[in-house]
């Protein structure tokens, strides 16, 4: 293998994609198809549902800092 098995695909952050990993694993004269697509492991609906658990955490803290700032003691 060229590639390290836990690299599990590559994200592309700038146009929002993800393509999942796939390698043919050689063992004692079998070959062993693996792949792993974490977004189809996850499905749609539990992608929305992270995603806005995410903002909803980063607001939270982004409000935190804001309010916690410059006080004394």
């Amino acid at each position: 293998m060229k590639k390290p098995p836990f690299e599990m695909g590559t994200p592309n952050f700038n146009g929002g994609s993800y393509t999942p990993i796939s390698f043919t694993l050689n063992i004692a004269n079998s070959s062993q198809q693996v792949g792993f697509s974490l977004f189809e492991r996850l499905g749609s609906e539990n992608i929305t549902l992270i995603r806005t658990v995410i903002l909803f955490m980063a607001t939270m803290t982004a409000g935190f800092i804001v309010l916690t700032s410059g006080r004394k003691g």
